[in-house]
């Protein structure tokens, strides 16, 4: 376990940024996600209910404002791999001025060295 945490210190700001990185994670998205969840069943009212859920499925602007955002989410995604898939095989099928500022771009290579590094 110790070789482990020196692997993760051995370059002390890119462990640094983790921590920062992961606690604002935790503040800024797990935290209010868990505390609404926590909320519509009832938590802080003194009691136990799942009456916000019968509430939502009872009623049908509800029904329509969820498969709104079903639908938006799909689409989004379906757009998303498609020009992250076209663009991921231009980069790599191609070596010119564009090439190299996508090339110059990408930030995850590093990170995945690095993490490649801790654990092999």
């Amino acid at each position: 376990m110790a070789a482990i945490w020196e692997r993760f210190w051995a370059e002390p700001w890119f462990a640094i940024a983790t921590i920062i990185l992961a606690a604002a994670i935790m503040i800024f998205i797990v935290a209010p996600v868990l505390a609404v969840l926590l909320k519509s069943f009832g938590f802080g009212t003194g009691q136990l209910t799942l009456d916000f859920y019968k509430q939502f499925f009872s009623a049908s602007y509800y029904w329509e404002t969820l498969l709104n955002s079903l639908l938006s989410a799909i689409i989004s995604t379906v757009i998303v791999l498609f020009l992250s898939i076209n663009i991921a095989l231009y980069v790599t099928r191609t070596n010119n001025a564009i090439f190299n500022l996508l090339k110059g771009l990408r930030c995850s290579h590093w990170l995945h060295l690095h993490l490649y590094s801790l654990y092999h």
